[in-house]
């Protein structure tokens, strides 16, 4: 782990990578680099928010962090243990304390099963409890996320995508995990019901003092409910702080990109900031140096040379920029 970064917290993630290797038509097809030498450590009970661009690694980060997509590299230290190098046995016993919620309600939940077997299939896997315990403790659990016991014998259809997300919540939850991914879980939700489903979420934290990486694009969601805030872009970390000062206070372009491009409430105008110009480019054909330097309003012809790693600029502000004194 660089020597800029914390490497202590009840998830430390340390230079870990995730490269795809397709073959075009040559036969040699360049390796995808969707997470490339990413670290940071999430202490216990805090919220570290992930942003940045759709495409840029976030959510093959996630899952990439609970084994559930085979690493290419690097470690990730959950209380001391390595995740990535577990047996099968012991990964299956740690998934208790490790949960993910999905972006997609609709797709994440099976629809041959009731509420009932949905929440109370991860306490059966575990054989915990017998079927009585495990429907009170599903009703327990549907009622700490805003739903009642008439939802126990529905399908998944028969709710809106708001109530799918809150189901997909409490079956995350029915294990009491200490660590949630909650991969993009408003986004495919109405405009209406996301506030609602965002206050679930930071009352189901602060009441179980969960620790969690919360991935989103949406700046202004993430603000509501991180404590610190990591920005990504293709694939590598450009900036990490806590998240009043990152607002406040942005130092990579592209994190100034981001905040301005967020909209003024009744307004419908954008936030004085560095635009964005252009696209992200192919991950299999990321730029030289600086990745972001294509985009960049400060690069300078050293930036397509070097590639910046991040460094520690005051207390708890990581960023990964040449330019930045």
């Amino acid at each position: 782990m660089p020597d800029t970064m914390p490497d202590h917290g009840l998830i430390t993630v340390s230079e870990l990578s995730k490269f795809y290797h397709g073959r075009g038509l040559s036969g040699h097809g360049k390796p995808l680099r969707a997470v490339d030498r990413v670290s940071f450590s999430i202490q216990e009970g805090e919220t570290l928010g992930l942003v940045g661009e759709s495409g840029c690694g976030k959510s093959t980060l996630g899952r990439v962090i609970l084994h559930l997509i085979p690493a290419s590299g690097g470690s990730v230290l959950y209380r001391g243990k390595d995740l990535l190098s577990l047996s099968k046995k012991d990964l299956r016993a740690m998934r208790r304390r490790i949960q993910i919620v999905f972006q997609d309600p609709y797709a994440s939940l099976n629809p041959r099963m009731t509420v009932e077997e949905i929440v109370t299939a991860p306490l059966a896997v575990f054989k915990m409890g017998n079927r009585t315990q495990r429907r009170e403790a599903a009703l327990r659990i549907l009622e700490e996320v805003g739903l009642s016991s008439h939802h126990l014998e529905r399908f998944p259809h028969e709710f809106s995508g708001g109530q799918r997300q809150r189901i997909g919540i409490a079956r995350a939850l029915a294990l009491n995990p200490e660590f949630v991914v909650f991969d993009e879980p408003l986004s495919a939700l109405d405009v209406s019901v996301r506030a609602q489903v965002l206050n679930l979420l930071r009352s189901l934290r602060n009441r179980r003092k969960l620790t969690s990486l919360f991935i989103s694009h949406d700046l202004s969601v993430v603000k509501h409910i991180s404590d610190r805030i990591a920005v990504m872009y293709l694939g590598k970390l450009l900036e990490i702080a806590g998240k009043n000062e990152l607002y406040e206070n942005p130092l990579h372009p592209y994190t100034r990109g981001l905040i301005g491009a967020i909209p003024i409430p009744d307004t419908g105008r954008q936030r004085k900031g560095a635009e964005l110009p252009g696209d992200v480019p192919d991950a299999r054909h990321i730029p030289p140096g600086c990745r972001f330097h294509t985009r960049c309003c400060i690069a300078g012809k050293d930036c397509a040379s070097a590639e910046p790693e991040l460094r520690q600029i005051r207390p708890g502000h990581w960023v990964a920029c040449g330019h930045i004194p």
